[in-house]
C-alpha cells in the first residue's frame, strides 16, 4: 500500500506570509508523495489569488479549499483536516 502525506495549511488574510510558507513546504526533499491541503477561511486580501497561483503551478500537490463564509480558526482547521 502506498501512502501520501497530507500537509494541512489554514489561512485567513495571510498574503504577507503565505508564499514563504508554501515555498518552505515545497522545498523539502522527501522520497514519498505528499499534498498540501490549504483551507482559506474567506480571506479578503490576495490570499485566494496566491493559493490559485500555486495550485496552477503544482496541480498534483496543492489542493485548495476556498470558503465563502468565515468559520474561524477552529472551524477552518476541523473542516480542512477532514479533506
Amino acid at each position: 500500500m502506498k501512502y501520501k502525506l497530507s500537509v494541512t495549511v489554514i489561512t485567513y488574510n495571510q498574503e504577507a506570509f503565505l508564499e514563504n510558507t508554501l515555498e518552505s513546504i515545497l522545498s523539502q526533499k522527501v522520497d514519498f508523495p505528499f499534498e498540501v491541503v490549504i483551507g482559506d477561511d474567506a480571506s479578503k486580501d490576495r490570499t485566494p489569488e496566491i493559493i490559485k497561483e500555486y495550485q496552477e503551478k503544482y496541480p498534483d500537490i496543492i489542493k485548495p479549499i476556498y470558503r465563502t463564509k468565515n468559520l474561524g480558526h477552529t472551524g477552518n482547521y476541523i473542516e480542512t483536516s477532514r479533506m
